[in-house]
């Protein structure tokens, strides 16, 4: 199972925001409702062509990266 992020033309009439979908064999993509991650493999009614849709990276940024400088090993505690 292929899960793909994407964005689809206004003229398909399912929304510009970001999507998730499964991306099956024929090259065709099965609309999911909400983000997989939080509410899991929950499949709408849709099926979009791959080559109608731009897809966008797999995740959403979520939280930020934080850094803490000098603290590589025990010994610098």
């Amino acid at each position: 199972m292929r899960i793909v992020r994407f964005t689809a033309p206004i003229e398909l009439g399912i929304g510009t925001d970001p999507l998730f979908g499964v991306l099956n064999d024929k090259d065709a993509i099965l609309v999911l409702r909400g983000d997989p991650i939080y509410a899991g493999i929950v499949p709408q009614d849709k099926t979009i062509n791959l080559s109608e849709v731009k897809l966008l990276a797999p995740v959403i940024p979520r939280s930020k990266v934080v850094c803490i400088e000098g603290c590589n090993s025990s010994t610098s505690w």
